[in-house]
């Protein structure tokens, strides 16, 4: 699976849990807020393993994982 697959499928999770990109943070980051519970993830556009993509859910709040 390759870095940019991950975090195509991680946005997609985020995005079905009504997060919304707020602004890209850097060259290769992305911050995703939910609107009513306003918690924020950092989200890197070449993510490089399973375990960073777990983490970001996690943070979310999310249960999903890879």
């Amino acid at each position: 699976m390759g870095d940019y697959d991950l975090y195509e499928k991680v946005i997609r999770i985020l995005r079905e849990h009504d997060f919304e990109l707020v602004r890209h943070t850097g060259s290769n980051n992305e911050l995703w807020r939910h609107p009513v519970s306003r918690k924020t993830v950092t989200v890197p556009i070449r993510m490089k393993s399973r375990e960073s993509a777990n983490a970001i859910l996690k943070g979310a709040g999310v249960g999903k994982t890879f």
